[in-house]
């Protein structure tokens, strides 16, 4: 679920299908009523290539099963969701790419097999990115930018870690991926 203040639009990158990619917030919350008082969804949409076959997913985690048993949607191919995570978390700074991270590695998911490596270094080339072998140790986190990441993980993390789970552990997050992908942080740099 994604919350947001009002209209947005990132900036598009000039590929060779044209600007991609582009995102845009609608800026239309979905309301809805939950055990937790009115809530709602800010719809968001992404215009980026699909590069494995999508997939039929069933909408039963958000449905109750018995209005509309055989509701579903089209999603991205697991390896492929993976990648672009992997991709948001060396690109951005939000404290749910990493906590997502962790949860995929804490499922047994891979994140670094040569398939999903070769998926993610075509997702990073999508927005100009270096392959996941250049890329820097820490998600290329500065030093400042960790300074600042706890406050921040607590504020938009808090609606989606549940109650009675540990609290995120972004140093222990960086040193798995940074173990997992064979990186070593330089005195000099992140």
């Amino acid at each position: 679920m994604s919350r947001g203040r009002g209209r947005r639009s990132r900036t598009a990158i000039r590929g060779r299908e044209g600007l991609l990619p582009h995102t845009i917030d609608l800026g239309h919350p979905l309301p809805y009523e939950s055990e937790f008082g009115d809530q709602f969804i800010l719809l968001e949409a992404t215009i980026r290539p699909v590069l494995l076959p999508v997939r039929r997913a069933a909408l039963r985690q958000v449905l109750p099963l018995g209005e509309v048993a055989g509701a579903y949607c089209w999603a991205l191919d697991e390896l492929e969701a993976r990648a672009e995570k992997v991709r948001a978390a060396f690109t951005r700074r939000e404290p749910r790419d990493y906590y997502d991270l962790q949860l995929l590695a804490n499922a047994g998911k891979d994140l670094s097999s040569p398939e999903f490596v070769s998926v993610t270094d075509r997702k990073l080339a999508e927005l100009g990115a270096q392959p996941l072998a250049n890329q820097p140790a820490r998600f290329g986190i500065s030093d400042t930018e960790r300074a600042t990441f706890d406050r921040s993980a607590r504020i938009q993390l808090a609606t989606v870690v549940r109650v009675g789970e540990p609290q995120f552990d972004l140093d222990a997050t960086i040193a798995y991926f940074d173990g997992l992908w064979g990186k070593r942080r330089s005195d000099d740099g992140p």
